[in-house]
C-alpha cells in the first residue's frame, strides 16, 4: 500500500572526528519533499530516498505523515533483525602465512574473505535486515593497505539504505590516524566512508538510534588508541534511563588470537551482566569461534560470531555470521533468536595421529579416518596434519603426503613426534646426569604452565639426543 508522505529533511555538518557520527558530511541543507512512498517507509529509508539525488547527507531527521496506524508502526518498530560479524582481520600479518600457503593461494584466500563478507551483506539486503553490526577487528590497522580500505568502502556502499554499525576493536582501534577517520582516509587519497556506515569513536559509552528503528538503541565503548575499553557499571546503570524497547550493547574484547598459550580466553559478558544493566542483547568480539550466551530463560542474550573466514589454525571448523532477531511482544517481553550462517567456502580442518601402537603402514589410514571424522571435504578444505607421540630412536617416521595434497585444497604437515629412547633412560655420563637434573628442576617450576612445560620437554628430548649423538660438546663438564 502506498501513501502520501511529507518529508522535511534537516541536515547539519559535523566534524569528521569526535564522539561518533554517520560518516558522510555535507553543508547545511533544509528542504521539504512531497511524494508517494510505500506505507512502511522508515526514517532512514526516507532520508536516503530523498537526499541521494542531491547530496550525501551525514545526519537527517525526517518527519513522516501518513495514515498508517500507530499500532502498525509500533509493531514494525518492536523488532530488530541484523547480521552480526567480527574478527575478519583483513590484512592480518600472522594470518594466512601460518598456513604455509603459496603466495598465489594467499591472494586467492584473501579474495575468498572479501567474497564471504559480500555474501553476508547480500543476505542482509535480501532478508531486509535492519542493520549489519561489526563487533570489532574488521581489519588489522598495523598492516592494512589503502587497497583493502577502498575495497571495504565499496562493498559497504552497496547496501546504501542498510546501516552498518562498526565498533573499533583491539586490532582496528580508533585514533586520529585511524582508517576509520574520514580526514585520514581523504588525506591518503581515498573516498570517504559511505553515509550508511557509523563508527563509534569516543572513549566513553556512546548510544545511537537507527533512524528507521527509533525504538532500538545501540550502545558501545570502543577501543581507542589500542586501549581496552573499561567496563563501567555505573555509567551503564545511568543508561538505563534510555526508553528504547530494544537495547543492544556492543562490547569489543581482547582478541583471543594473540593471547599467550595457557592464558584464559576472554569470556564475554555474562547473562546476569546483560540483564542487570537492562540490555536486550550484547554483541561481543575477540573469540575465533562462535560463542552464544543464554539467559536464565534459555533465550540468547549475548553472542560472538567468531571469525567470518578461516585464516589460521585457531579458525578451524565452520566460520559463521549470526543472523539475529530481537522482538518485543504485547507484554513488553523480549525474545531473541540467533541463526548461524556459513559464508566461507572453505574450512580449516585439523587432524592428529599419535604414533603410539600404530604401525608405519597404518599411519596414513589413521589420518584418513581423522579427516573423515572432522568432515574434511575433497578439493575444498585446508588441512593441517599433526604427527605426535614417540618413535624408535634413529627411525624417524615417514608419511607420504602426496595423496593428501592431491585430495585437498592445501595441506600443512606438522611433525611433533619425538624419539622414545629417553623414556625411563638412565644417564650414561655425569654431563647427562646434570643435564637431566636441571631439566627436572625447570619442569617442576613450570608445572602450572602447559606451554612452557612442553617446551622444556622438547629441550630434554632433543638436547639429550644431541649430547648422545655427539652433535654438541660441553666443555669441562665431565
Amino acid at each position: 500500500m502506498r501513501h502520501l508522505h511529507v518529508i522535511v529533511i534537516i541536515v547539519r555538518p559535523v566534524p569528521a572526528k569526535g564522539n561518533g557520527e554517520w560518516t558522510g558530511g555535507i553543508p547545511i541543507y533544509i528542504g521539504i519533499c512531497i511524494g508517494v512512498y510505500p506505507s512502511n517507509t522508515m526514517l532512514f529509508e526516507g532520508r536516503l530516498a530523498v537526499a541521494h539525488t542531491c547530496l550525501s547527507c551525514r545526519f537527517a531527521v525526517a518527519f513522516v505523515k501518513d495514515n498508517t496506524s500507530s499500532e502498525t508502526r509500533m509493531s514494525e518498530q518492536a523488532s530488530f533483525r541484523f547480521f552480526q560479524i567480527s574478527d575478519t582481520l583483513f590484512d592480518s600479518a600472522a594470518g594466512l602465512k601460518s598456513l604455509e600457503l603459496s603466495p598465489a593461494k594467499r591472494k586467492e584466500r584473501t579474495e575468498e574473505g572479501f567474497a564471504a563478507l559480500e555474501k553476508v551483506l547480500t543476505s542482509a539486503v535480501d532478508e531486509q535486515a535492519d542493520a549489519v553490526i561489526v563487533g570489532g577487528n574488521l581489519f588489522n590497522a598495523e598492516m592494512v593497505t589503502t587497497g583493502t580500505i577502498s575495497r571495504l568502502q565499496t562493498i559497504f556502499a552497496r547496501l546504501r539504505q542498510t546501516p552498518i554499525i562498526v565498533s573499533p576493536g583491539e586490532h582496528d582501534c580508533w585514533s586520529n590516524d585511524s582508517m576509520y577517520n574520514q580526514q585520514a582516509v581523504v588525506a591518503l587519497g581515498l573516498n570517504r566512508w559511505p553515509p550508511n556506515v557509523y563508527v563509534f569513536c569516543k572513549s566513553d559509552y556512546g548510544t545511537i538510534r537507527l533512524p528507521a528503528r527509533p525504538n532500538v538503541s545501540i550502545t558501545c565503548r570502543p577501543y581507542i588508541e589500542k586501549t581496552a575499553p573499561e567496563f563501567d557499571g555505573e555509567r551503564l546503570s545511568a543508561l538505563k534511563r534510555d526508553d528504547s524497547r530494544i537495547k543492544v550493547l556492543i562490547r569489543p574484547l581482547p582478541s583471543a588470537h594473540h593471547i599467550q598459550p595457557g592464558a584464559p580466553e576472554p569470556s564475554g559478558p555474562s547473562a546476569d551482566e546483560v540483564e542487570h544493566y537492562g540490555f536486550t542483547y550484547a554483541v561481543f568480539s575477540g573469540l575465533p569461534t562462535c560463542h552464544i550466551v543464554n539467559g536464565s530463560n534459555g533465550i540468547p542474550v549475548a553472542a560472538c560470531a567468531g571469525t567470518l573466514f578461516g585464516q589460521s589454525e585457531v579458525d578451524a571448523g565452520r566460520r559463521v555470521a549470526l543472523f539475529c532477531t530481537l522482538k518485543v511482544d504485547e507484554t513488553n517481553q523480549t525474545t531473541a533468536t540467533v541463526e548461524l550462517r556459513e559464508f566461507d567456502q572453505r574450512r580449516i580442518i585439523v587432524a592428529s595421529v599419535d604414533l603410539g601402537n600404530v604401525s608405519p603402514d597404518l599411519r596414513a589410514d589413521k589420518f584418513r579416518a581423522a579427516l573423515n571424522r572432522a568432515g574434511a571435504r575433497d578439493g575444498q578444505d585446508i588441512v593441517i596434519l599433526k604427527l605426535i607421540g614417540t618413535y624408535a630412536a634413529g627411525l624417524p617416521p615417514e608419511i607420504n603426503l602426496e595423496e593428501f595434497r592431491k585430495r585437498y585444497y592445501h595441506v600443512k604437515f606438522e611433525d611433533h613426534s619425538r624419539p622414545d629412547y629417553l623414556v625411563n633412560a638412565t644417564p650414561q655420563t655425569p654431563t647427562e646426569q646434570r643435564f637431566l637434573e636441571l631439566i627436572a628442576e625447570l619442569r617442576a617450576a613450570s608445572s602450572s604452565e602447559a606451554a612452557r612445560g612442553d617446551l622444556i620437554d622438547d629441550t630434554m628430548y632433543f638436547g639429550l639426543a644431541a649430547l648422545r649423538e655427539g652433535r654438541i660438546l660441553i666443555r669441562d663438564a665431565d
